[in-house]
């Protein structure tokens, strides 16, 4: 009796394993079958990185940029001029009404006819005295009519002395020919003395326009004082920076800075920060093509 109860407790327990492991196949043969009918879905792509808005590290140095890309971009924004237009007959007025004016002031027949400074077929300019400003005339080639170019802005402060020269140049080798302008004056007081030098270039396509203008000289003068302790003249300064720029054959040529003493009016007087090369005029851009 005891073997028979042994026998069917094995039998049982057999049967048992039994449906456990054909269960267990038939899981496993389901999952399979599971798995080859879905579709293979791919890993997630690694995230690419933000680009970084921080600041670059001041400690590590910066790759230099091209020189062509230094031309100071304010240099190159076009600024169009206030201009009236003349006829030949209306500019011999305003000619005889200067020099008249100049006569009743001047006593001296060579200071009265200096105030006509320049009287060509394509440029004329005509000044009052040495304190005012200056009237650009410019007649491009084939117009008949002369454009009179308000520029005083240019000078507005540094009005002592002012000079102005001006000539046609072509830029593009098409016409109109461009104008090449060289102004500057200076101010003085309370034993301080300041000088500037411009350098514009101007298009006639269109309403006339500045297409280049640069500070190329700057000159500082500060007198010494005298001391009220023991009468010793201090203080005083000299400073000087100032550039060559030329206009020829189409190109223009910026030299280097050459300074002298160290400014005490502050960086508002450093010449306009333009690398030195040969510049051409192309589409309405200038571009830097040799150094």
């Amino acid at each position: 009796m005891l073997k028979l109860l042994v026998r069917r407790r094995c039998r049982n327990i057999a049967g048992g394993l039994l449906l456990a492991l054909l269960l267990s196949a038939c899981q496993s043969g389901h999952q399979r079958q599971a798995e080859q009918a879905a579709p293979t879905v791919p890993p997630p792509l690694a995230a690419q990185a933000a680009p970084s808005l921080a600041r670059p590290d001041s400690s590590v140095a910066a790759p230099a940029r091209p020189e062509k890309q230094t031309l100071f971009p304010d240099s190159l924004r076009p600024i169009e001029l206030p201009v009236d237009y003349w006829t030949g007959p209306q500019l011999d007025s305003i000619r005889a009404a200067v020099l008249l004016e100049a006569d009743s002031l001047e006593p001296d027949a060579a200071i009265s006819a200096s105030w006509v400074e320049l009287w060509t077929d394509r440029c004329r300019v005509l000044s009052a005295d040495e304190y005012s400003g200056k009237r650009l005339f410019f007649r491009p080639l084939g117009v008949g009519r002369w454009a009179e170019l308000d520029l005083n802005s240019w000078l507005e402060g540094y009005n002592s002395l002012p000079y102005l020269n001006a000539r046609a140049v072509e830029l593009d080798q098409r016409p109109p020919q461009e104008l090449l302008i060289e102004l500057g004056g200076s101010m003085a007081g309370q034993g301080q003395r300041e000088m500037e030098d411009y350098t514009l270039l101007i298009s006639f396509k269109g309403p006339p326009h500045i297409i280049w203008h640069s500070l190329d000289g700057a000159t500082e003068e500060i007198s010494p004082t005298r001391t009220a302790d023991n009468g010793e003249m201090e203080g005083g300064n000299y400073a000087d920076a100032r550039r060559k720029i030329t206009v020829r054959h189409g190109r223009v040529y910026v030299g280097r800075v050459r300074q002298e003493g160290k400014f005490e009016s502050g960086p508002d007087y450093v010449v306009t920060p333009i690398t030195p090369g040969t510049y051409a005029y192309r589409a309405g851009r200038f571009r830097r093509v040799a150094p």
